[in-house]
Order: structure tokens, then C-alpha cells, then sequence
């Protein structure tokens, strides 16, 4: 209750306490010029000059000045004043903000802190108190009065009409009830026109209620009428307007305005539609305003000329009395009392006094003599249309103000209404009676303001430290008050606030559905569970895709919550075990599934889950590269190297042995340790395969599983001659046989030719069909003594004359004497023609038998092997190299003789691409990459000769960090490998450092390609070595 005297005796109501009010608000619509210069160099607000004029008096002041004593703020911006002589409250609100508290907000933004926004919150807070005094103004008031901008009704103005009318819809029934509870509170008199008749409780009491007193004024049931000024209108074709047809150009111009108003209003239901529209509308108390149904117009215009729209706000009204509604003041009478600055105004005053000046019926008029008059004359008609604009800005709208001021309080829409419906059945006039409605009391309005005050404008925090505040009281005296006063909080936090950010309610809606479909995007196609590499770049794809989505200041919010939302799901069951396998692969099972058992795990493989899984299997062969099986991906090295070939049995099949590395002895005094029952647990093995035999050139490595096509074939190694190996004591005792033999050689005698053509050959040895002899062994040679056929001799065609000529002499002809001198000749010597094209199988038979004992005679006295570098690929494709990583393809045949020699100089790489890559180049994708195929065995087969070959391994690694590390693979010294044998040495498939750890797989295809090789003269010749000095190998 201090709080409503207090404002009684502010505004000066304590008279008025119990006398009728009428109430009028006055809200002016951003958009004009708020601070500007006039013609006279004085600063003006045309919102503020308007609601003065409207008043009568100058009594409201632009926003952020200070106010006049008889002027109370009810709240920031809102100015209340009450006029006594006519008993009118004024209610006025300028929504305008001026250019000075912008930049004053904009410089405390750079000096403080930039990452603030106060531009932002000084516009937002404005926009809000604006909405909330404007609800204000509809709750209590009879007549709001909108002054509009030229654009006529802005979207801003629109938009926040139709928040209002919701939050009005959604709050009247909770705010009647707490105003009436508040009234009860203060023991003030509850207006009956308040409530309706179905309202009241008791039935008696809805009886003998007088249905005259029905009405519509009070806090949500008060429905008041809105009339709208359309201010600073520029009026078009105004330089060829004359002063007969201004008033009908203004009178069609406000009819067509009118009209899109309304129609505007209706598509917007703030009235009814044309179709369903009649006289008179019924009224519902949920509506938040309604318009004139007359023909009077609603709309009044102001046109932009100086004085109609500006007026310096720091003039003073000189005379004390102010004029009221039902006496109208000239517009010269009125200039006159308020002259300021008579140089400033005399032209504006003068020029209107002549406009509007009259003339004698003898044609003097009352402003001067002959001369003046004519020059006034000239001037009469412009005069007198600035004359027209100028009432339009002062006395016309003062007319219109106070018409429809009488109209809101006695021919209001609802008034009408609810005296028609409380009309006497049995009356058979048509005619409402009008009943004069009481208007609310001074203390009732003040009540409404103070209630409205702290309903709209206070917060939480603000209640809460108030501890004056009149609401905790009420709700002590009426509990169910709290719950009122909660709903209507929740309704204009939530309406309001969507109005003023519209932008991020359109953001946060859009940003929401988008984050929804980033979601369902990072969930598609996810595996059970993955890595944390995995995760974070199906996040970043859908982080992506989110923000070139997502618009307004909502976006960095749900894009943080994204983010969040996709680490809460990667975390809740999602998360798979980080382990890393020894070729760089991770595991795909579940985070800790190693102590997971099949009653924890519902969907529980028939894998064994206590064993890493990446899910990759690979196709790889044995020790001896017999046979092959699928491995799982290896994740440590005992499994790599040692127990996936123990799965195999062929190894140490027909005869074969394994040399274990690491119990025999190497050098002068070696001793090779074969294990025939079982391999040796190391990374690598030597296995003896049996001896020359067992390999054959014509074939290959044959009934070895992976091989591609024509690749099995080992390279031929010709390591030199026997005599270049044998001691020279041993070379010395074998020259005088070489002498003897060639000297037989050559005492042979030559078989006579029986005759021409005939060649007798001497005696030469054939050779087996076997291409290449077993190495140290000389082909088995079958003598034979054939003669060759002679050839014909043919005549010459000379001989035989053409058909039907005669010969003229008796000489012989010359081709006859040819034909007797080639007998001749063929008699002395062989035939040079070739054999004619048909001859028996057995004569092209001993032709080959010739060619291959031309070829006994070049290899006899050399000495060849074979060896052989395999690759293989995690698909089982495998394959012999020739050398820099290329393929072998060529067979038994097409390699050069001495190429094994190229090939054992040279350095091997550990990895290289496997022709699958070219093979099907549309299955290698960015996520599998080329496949490498890793050097696994070596081949040697050494002959069986006077030599000595040593195998002594070498592998170098330089890691990602530049260390070039060396692997001796368990063979610290050359090893000699017995002659007549074959044997294949398996590389580790996955290295160890010195100090046992495993060596990763280059990542990088380019880097792995480069960075790992087998050291050339791995294999390498010496002469033969006594076997006396040394024990033969067990």
C-alpha cells in the first residue's frame, strides 16, 4: 500500500482519489529522426513534440533527460502524467533511441572488454522495455495512440502486436484474479466491471448484479480502442496542389492508408475478416485492442513540412493557462503567446498571419495598405497551403485526439455491447440505452499501475532484494497468488524473449534440427565400437558439415554440444581396445574386453575375446614355402615369428632338417646342428631341403602353393669355371691328360665324301634332352657317324627353249654349257643350296643333336647354381625377383646365364609392390593403399663342385626417426653351405631391436619402399676348402 501512495502523491491523484479517469496512452514507434535541427537550429524529437501537442502542454521530455515535477517515471522510459482539468492520465513512451547512447555504448565496448557485446544488449534491453511498456499501456488504458513513422507500420511494431496479443491470450485469466487478489489485500473497492456475470460465484449475487455496471475496463479484461497518427507523411504533387483541392487530396489519402491499415490488421486477426464482419463485432476480453467501427476516420496524417512536425523541445509555454478540448485555439493566437525569438519566428508567424489574414468586403484588408496587399495576394495561395499542413499538426489533431477520447469512454465497442446484452427482453427498441459506465478511481488506477510495475518490469533478483516488495505479502495473505504470478513470469520471459531474439530463435531451432541430422550422419555406417582415431575424424566430418549449415549466433552453441554429444556417445560402449598390432593395424574389439567373459557380454563370438582382434587376416606360407593358411594379425612376436609356422607339418617332411642357428658354430671350425623332428623357436630358419636333385630348372619350385604365373623359377648362377677353384697342384696334374686327349681329338681321320653334296662329319658327341645338366655333372654324349645327303643338281632354265621356237644353229647354247660346267662343279666341290624343305624326322633329329653338342663343348668345365629372393604379399600372392624389385617372368629360359651374379651384388629391398596393385586397380582404395609384398625366403642351390659358397644375411632399417638399425637374424658368421645341396633360409616377419622390442612397419608406403633392404653379397664364392681340415657336417 506504500507503494500506491506513494505514487498517488507523485502524480498528484491524491484529489482524484476517489473522481473517474480517463486514460490515455501515447507510444511513439522508432524510425523518425530522434534528435535533430529544425529550421531554427534547435534540437527536436518529433515523438515527444507530438505527445506535447497531444497534452496541450509541454510536459514530456526525450528519454534520458530530466523529468518535469508533475511527471512521474514509472518505469524506464514509461512517464505518466495526469491532467486535473480534464481528468485525463497520460501515459507516454518514446521507443526511439538516440544516437549519443549508442556511441556512449559503443566506446565503453572498446574500452572495456570487446568480447562482450554491449551494442547488442543496450538494443535487446531497449526492444524488451518497449514491449513490456507497450503491454502496459494495453492492459490499462481506454485509448492507445501509436504514432507511427512515414513507412507507416514498421515490422518491428507489427511483430511485437501480435507477441503481445499472445501473451495477453495467455496471461488475462492469471492477472484478473491476482489484481482482484491484491485489491482484496489493500481493502480497495473491486470495480464490478472487472468480471463477467458468468464469473461470479454465487448465483444470487450474479442476479442482483447490475448489468449496467458491466464493463470493460480493468488489468487483462480491458480491451481499449487504438487510433493511429501518421506522422512526417510526404505528400506527393505537392508543389501543384492549390488550396481547393489539398483538403480532397488529403481526405483520399487518408481513406486509401485506412484502408491498408485494416487490411493489414485483418490478415494479421487483430480484426475481423470482411466477409464475417457486420456492424457491430462482438468483442472478446482476450483481444488486445480493437478499432473504430465508425465512419469517423481512425487514422490521422501528418504531413512533413517544419512546423508540423518539429518543435523545440526547450521552448517555454508562456502563458499559464492551457486550452482546453472544447475550445479550440487559432494557430496565430497560439504563436503569438509563444514567441520566443521574434527574429527567429517572424517569417514563419507573418507568412501564416497573411495565409490566414481575411479581406474587407470593400477589399481592404486588415494587414496593411494597397501594396502589401497585392504582394500578399501573390503569396495567398502557398500561404494558405502551409497554413492547411500546419493545422494538420496542431489543431486538426488536437480534434481528432478529442473526439476520440469521448468515443473510447462512452461509444467503446464493448461498452456498446454489453448494453445491448443487458437490455430488457420485454423493450422492443432497437436502440441501446446509453448508460453512462463509471470510470476507474484514482486509487483503482494507481493499484493497476503499481501491480503492472512490478508484474512486467521487476525480476527475480529484484524481488528478491526488495524486501519491500508488496508480492510477498499478498502471496503470504493468498497462497495460490504465487502460482498466478509464476505462470504470467513464464508467459512473457518466453513470448518476450522470442520477439526480441528472433534471430537466435530462428538460429537455435534451424541449429537443433541440424545438429539432429549430424548425429544420425556420425552414427551411419560406425561400426559396434572404434578407435579414438576414428572417432575424432567421423567428428570433425560432421563438425564440418554442421557448420556449413548451421546460420545465427546459436551456432557456436550447438555446435559445441555437437561436439560433446558425439564424444558421449563414442564413450558410452562405443569405445574399442587401443592396442596396436605389430603391422600397425588397431584392435577392433571393445575397451577391456580381455576381462570380459561370455555371461558379461550378451552378444558374446564364438572368437576368443580375451585375444587381441584387428580384424584382418592375412594368406602367408610356411618356413619351407611349401603350403600356406590364414593368419590373424599378429599383436606380439612370438606369435609373428614362431607359432603360426609351427601350425604347419611339411617342413620337416621327405628328409628335411633345420639348422639351428643358434647351437651351431660357424667358421674354420663349423658345425652345422640339424633338428629333423622339430624347427628351432627363433625369428628365423634354415631348413636343408635335400640335395641338387630336388630343385629342376625346367620346372621350377613345383607344387608350391601362392606363386603367380611363371614366377617360380630360381635365377641360374654361373660362378665361374672349375679350373679357376682347383689348386694349382691338382691343375698341374691334370694339363698332360688334357694334351693326350686332344691330341687323340685331333688324329681322328675325316671320312672320305662318297659324292657331291655329301659332307662326313667328324666324330661328335649328342647331348641328353635335358637343357641344363645337373650341376658338376657332364652330360652323357652318343657317337654317331652320318653322312649328309648331297644335293641335286639343278639345270638352268636356259636349257630348255620356249614352246614353238626352232633353234638357227648347231652350236651349243649357252645354257647347256652352263648346265656341263655346274656338273662340273658340283662334282669337285659341295652343294652351297640349302636342303630342300622336306626331310625325314630322323635328319632334323640329328640336327638338334648337332646344336646341343656345339653347346656341351661351351659349358663344358662351368660351374652353376641357383638362387632364388621370394616375396610375398598379405594375400599369398608370392613371387621370385630378379633384382630392384621387378618380377621374374621370363622362365628357365629367358634369363641371361650370368644374371644371379647381378642379383647377389646388389641390395634387395625388404618390401616392394605387389603386381596385384596393377592387377586390379580399381579394388585399392585411400583406406586399404598398395599392397607391399615383404622379402620372407632365400633360395640357394650350390652344385656339386670343387667350390666353397658362404651365406651371410644383412638386413637394415633406418627408422622414422633416422636410426639405420642392422639385423644379423641369428647368423653372427658366414655360413658355409654344403655343395650338392638346396636349402632356404625364412626372414623374420616381424624384426626385433636390440633390445627385443618389436620394430613397427613403416606407415608410410614411399618411406617403407626405401628405408628397409636386404645388404648385397649376402651369398659370395671362395675356392674349395679342404674337407680334410675340417669335419663334415652332420
Amino acid at each position: 500500500m506504500e507503494s500506491i501512495n506513494d505514487l498517488l502523491e507523485d502524480a498528484q491523484l491524491l484529489s482524484l482519489k476517489d473522481a473517474g479517469l480517463t486514460i490515455v496512452s501515447i507510444f511513439g514507434n522508432s524510425g523518425f529522426r530522434t534528435t535533430a535541427a529544425n529550421a531554427n537550429g534547435k534540437l527536436s524529437n518529433l515523438n515527444v513534440t507530438l505527445a506535447n501537442r497531444i497534452v496541450g502542454t509541454e510536459v514530456f521530455v526525450p528519454n534520458g533527460q530530466v523529468l518535469r515535477e508533475d511527471v512521474v517515471e514509472l518505469s524506464k522510459d514509461l512517464q505518466l502524467y495526469v491532467d486535473r482539468s480534464s481528468k485525463i492520465a497520460y501515459i507516454f513512451m518514446d521507443s526511439s533511441l538516440d544516437t549519443a547512447s549508442l556511441a556512449d555504448a559503443c566506446r565503453y565496448e572498446r574500452a572495456n572488454d570487446s568480447s562482450k557485446n554491449f551494442m547488442q544488449t543496450l538494443l535487446s534491453n531497449q526492444q524488451s522495455f518497449s514491449m513490456r511498456g507497450l503491454l502496459l499501456m494495453f492492459l490499462i488504458s481506454h485509448l492507445v495512440i501509436p504514432i507511427l513513422p512515414p513507412r507507416l507500420l514498421p515490422s518491428e511494431f507489427m511483430s511485437n502486436l501480435v507477441t503481445l496479443a499472445q501473451v495477453k491470450n495467455g496471461i488475462y485469466t492469471h492477472l484478473a484474479q491476482l489484481q482482484s487478489a491484491c485489491w482484496k489485500f489493500w481493502d480497495i473497492s473491486v470495480p464490478n466491471t472487472l468480471f463477467e456475470r458468468r464469473e461470479i460465484e454465487n448465483r444470487r449475487d450474479r442476479e442482483r448484479l447490475n448489468s449496467n455496471l458491466m464493463g470493460w475496463w480493468g488489468p487483462a479484461k480491458g480491451v481499449p480502442m487504438m487510433v493511429l497518427i501518421a506522422a512526417d507523411v510526404s505528400i506527393p504533387n505537392m508543389d501543384k496542389m492549390t488550396r481547393s483541392t489539398l483538403p480532397v487530396a488529403m481526405k483520399r489519402m487518408q481513406e486509401v492508408v485506412q484502408a491498408r491499415i485494416k487490411n493489414i490488421f485483418r490478415a494479421f486477426h487483430f480484426v475481423p475478416t470482411a466477409d464475417s464482419a457486420t456492424g457491430r463485432d462482438p468483442v472478446e476480453v482476450r483481444s488486445l485492442f480493437t478499432l473504430p467501427t465508425t465512419s469517423q476516420p481512425f487514422v490521422h496524417i501528418i504531413p512533413a513540412t517544419p512546423f508540423a512536425t518539429t518543435l523545440p523541445y526547450t521552448d517555454q509555454i508562456k502563458t499559464e493557462s492551457t486550452p482546453g478540448f472544447n475550445k479550440h485555439t487559432s494557430m496565430s493566437d497560439w504563436l503569438k503567446e509563444n514567441d520566443d525569438d521574434p527574429d527567429d519566428e517572424y517569417d514563419n508567424t507573418n507568412g501564416i498571419l497573411r495565409g490566414i489574414s481575411t479581406t474587407t468586403p470593400n477589399g481592404s484588408g486588415s494587414g496593411g495598405g494597397g501594396k502589401q496587399m497585392d504582394a500578399g495576394r501573390k503569396e495567398a495561395p502557398k500561404q494558405s497551403i502551409e497554413s492547411i499542413f500546419d493545422d494538420c499538426g496542431n489543431k486538426l489533431l488536437r480534434n481528432f485526439i478529442h473526439h476520440w477520447t469521448r468515443a473510447a469512454t462512452s461509444r467503446h465497442p464493448m461498452h456498446l455491447q454489453m448494453i445491448a446484452s443487458s437490455g430488457s427482453r420485454k423493450s422492443n427498441s432497437s436502440e441501446p440505452k446509453h448508460v453512462a459506465i463509471p470510470l476507474p478511481t484514482g486509487i483503482q488506477f494507481a493499484s493497476a499501475a503499481v501491480l503492472l510495475k512490478k508484474v512486467l518490469f521487476s525480476t527475480r533478483e529484484d524481488a528478491a532484494d526488495d524486501e519491500k516488495d508488496f508480492r510477498k505479502e499478498v502471496i503470504a495473505h493468498s497462497p495460490g497468488t504465487k502460482g498466478m504470478i509464476q505462470q504470467i513470469e513464464v508467459v512473457l520471459r518466453k513470448k518476450i524473449r522470442d520477439t526480441i531474439e528472433i534471430e537466435r530463435v530462428f538460429s537455435r531451432s534451424h541449429s537443433m534440427d541440424i545438429m539432429r541430422k549430424c548425429i544420425e550422419a556420425y552414427l551411419q555406417d560406425s561400426p559396434p565400437c572404434y578407435t579414438k582415431q576414428y572417432h575424432l575424424w567421423k567428428r570433425d566430418n560432421v563438425l564440418r558439415l554442421y557448420s556449413s549449415l548451421a546460420r545465427g549466433p546459436c551456432t557456436a552453441e550447438f555446435g559445441a554440444r555437437l561436439e560433446r554429444e558425439c564424444d558421449l556417445i563414442w564413450k558410452q560402449g562405443r569405445q574399442s581396445c587401443e592396442r596396436i598390432s605389430l603391422t600397425g593395424k588397431v584392435c577392433r574389439l571393445k575397451a577391456g574386453h580381455e576381462d570380459m567373459t561370455n555371461d558379461t557380454e550378451k552378444h558374446a563370438r564364438d572368437m576368443d575375446n580375451t585375444k587381441h582382434s584387428s580384424g584382418c587376416s592375412f594368406f602367408h606360407a610356411c618356413n619351407c614355402g611349401k603350403t600356406q593358411k590364414l593368419r590373424e594379425d599378429p599383436f606380439d612376436l612370438e606369435e609373428a615369428n614362431i607359432t603360426f609356422y609351427e601350425r604347419f607339418s611339411c617342413c620337416l617332411d621327405n628328409h628335411h632338417a633345420a639348422i639351428d642357428l643358434q647351437k651351431s658354430t660357424y667358421g674354420d671350425d663349423q658345425n652345422l646342428i640339424k633338428e629333423e623332428h622339430h624347427i628351432p623357436h627363433f625369428d628365423s630358419v634354415l631348413l636343408h631341403l635335400g640335395s641338387t636333385s630336388v630343385y629342376r630348372n625346367s620346372i621350377g619350385l613345383d607344387k608350391y602353393e601362392g606363386f603367380m604365373n611363371n614366377t617360380n623359377y630360381l635365377l641360374p648362377w654361373t660362378m665361374g669355371r672349375t679350373a679357376d677353384f682347383v689348386p694349382k697342384e691338382q691343375q698341374q696334374q691334370s694339363q698332360p691328360n688334357a694334351t693326350e686327349s686332344h691330341g687323340r681329338k685331333h688324329s681322328i681321320p675325316a671320312i672320305s665324301r662318297t659324292g657331291p653334296g655329301e659332307e662326313i662329319n667328324s666324330n661328335k658327341k649328342s647331348f641328353d634332352t635335358n637343357e641344363w645338366p645337373l650341376p658338376g655333372k657332364r652330360p652323357e654324349a652318343i657317337a654317331e657317324n652320318k653322312p649328309k645327303a648331297a644335293i641335286p643338281a639343278v639345270a638352268n632354265l636356259e636349257a630348255f627353249p620356249a614352246l614353238g621356237s626352232t633353234r638357227t644353229s648347231n652350236e651349243p647354247s649357252l645354257a647347256i654349257t652352263s648346265i656341263q660346267q655346274q656338273e662340273t662343279k658340283l662334282v669337285e666341290e659341295p652343294s652351297p643350296l640349302p636342303p630342300p624343305p622336306a626331310q625325314s624326322p630322323k635328319k632334323e633329329k640329328r640336327r638338334r643333336d648337332g646344336k646341343r653338342r656345339d653347346r656341351e663343348h661351351r659349358l663344358e668345365g662351368l660351374i652353376r647354381g641357383y638362387v632364388g629372393a621370394e616375396y610375398e604379399c598379405p594375400l599369398g600372392h608370392r613371387f621370385l625377383s630378379c633384382g630392384d624389385g621387378r618380377v621374374c617372368k621370363l622362365g628357365h629360359k629367358g634369363h641371361p646365364k650370368e644374371h644371379a651374379n647381378y642379383v647377389t651384388h646388389q641390395d634387395l629391398p625388404l618390401y616392394v609392390l605387389c603386381p596385384c596393385n596393377y592387377a586390379n586397380p580399381h579394388q585399392k582404395t585411400t583406406t586399404t593403399g598398395d599392397i607391399t609384398a615383404q622379402l620372407q625366403r632365400c633360395y640357394a642351390v650350390t652344385p656339386d663342385a670343387p667350390v666353397t659358397i658362404s651365406f651371410k644375411p644383412r638386413v637394415k632399417i633406418i627408422n622414422a626417426g633416422g636410426e639405420t638399425m642392422e639385423f644379423n637374424m641369428g647368423v653372427e658368421e658366414a655360413i658355409i653351405l654344403p655343395t650338392n645341396s638346396v636349402h632356404v633360409f625364412r626372414l623374420p616377419y616381424i624384426y626385433r631391436d636390440s633390445t627385443g622390442q618389436p620394430v613397427p612397419v613403416e606407415p608410410n608406403v614411399n618411406r617403407r619402399l626405401k628405408t628397409a633392404m636386404l645388404m648385397k653379397d649376402c651369398f659370395q664364392v671362395y675356392p674349395v676348402i679342404n674337407n680334410n681340415d675340417r669335419e663334415e657336417t652332420r
